[in-house]
């Protein structure tokens, strides 16, 4: 951990961590000086300099304290992996297209805060994988014991894009780091509103009612926890739709959740009927594919 030293955690907290690190054969080990802590690293993390809830006053302390600590191109190259990493706790303040970042420009002289754009937006940051788009696919074949079905419990997640533009092009909002979060966020509420049809789906398994009959029943009794959901998330969200900063992150859920949910309902008995059979619908095939 690299830092100022007036910000290093108590020694309470570094003896308890050393002691981890001791039973799991990790190291732990702090210091002011930036070029020593990131050699050799394979990922170079980094955190706000401002957390939600602290006094804005403290900008000017933190910015004097942590600006040689940015994450810049530099820094990068020092770690002497070509494959090191960029990985951060957003938002990351990497430029001055944000509210907050012009301001901090216009009030502090920096055009930049935890990490320089060049790095941010640069090959090695992995900030926006979609990583944890991989792990729910695992999770659900693991879960399903199928490699077809957890694509169609997916497939909705493109869906919520729908929304968010529509909601940053109606709200006249640049699409931001937050707005990303946001999107990301709204992966596990959209896989759950998919298992909830199609778990009721597999759940007829077996029998001989026709599939085009399942799904419609399915649709009309999951229907409204999906809503419920779906509604609880929205508002929670319109608290903070006004936020400078989280304005995008409130605008991706709200929006992305209201066209995803509508969606889902419908895109979900369509594809399952499109995997099941390339018959006609009015065929109405029955629940006989067992990898679904």
């Amino acid at each position: 951990m690299a830092s100022p030293k007036k910000l290093w955690p108590d020694d309470s907290f570094c003896t308890h961590v050393r002691d981890l690190a001791q039973h799991s054969g990790g190291r732990f080990r702090l210091d002011e000086d930036l070029a020593s802590c990131v050699e050799g690293a394979d990922f170079i993390y980094t955190d706000v300099w401002l957390s939600m809830g602290e006094d804005k006053a403290g900008w000017a302390d933190r910015i004097g304290l942590l600006t040689p600590y940015r994450v810049t191109k530099d820094v990068m190259a020092s770690s002497g992996n070509p494959h090191v990493k960029f990985m951060h706790c957003l938002p990351a303040f990497h430029d001055t297209d944000t509210e907050v970042g012009a301001y901090i420009a216009r009030e502090y002289g920096i055009d930049c805060m935890e990490v320089s754009d060049e790095v941010f937006e640069s090959d090695a940051s992995i900030v926006f994988d979609q990583a944890e788009i991989l792990g729910i696919y695992i999770l659900v074949v693991a879960q399903f014991g199928s490699f077809k079905l957890p694509l169609v419990i997916l497939t909705p997640i493109p869906l919520t894009l729908i929304g968010i533009m529509l909601g940053h092009w109606a709200f006249g909002a640049p699409f931001s780091a937050t707005s990303m979060i946001g999107f990301i966020a709204l992966a596990g509420i959209i896989v759950r509103n998919s298992i909830l049809l199609v778990d009721f789906i597999r759940h007829t398994q077996g029998t001989d009612r026709p599939l085009v009959e399942v799904l419609l029943e399915a649709g009309a009794i999951r229907f409204k926890p999906i809503l419920l959901t779906a509604l609880a998330a929205m508002i929670g969200a319109a608290v903070i739709l006004t936020d400078p900063i989280f304005q995008g992150l409130a605008i991706s859920l709200l929006f992305g959740l209201a066209s995803s949910t509508l969606l889902t309902v419908l895109v979900i008995p369509a594809i399952y009927v499109a995997l099941r059979s390339r018959r006609p619908v009015e065929i109405q095939p029955t629940l006989t594919d067992p990898d679904l």
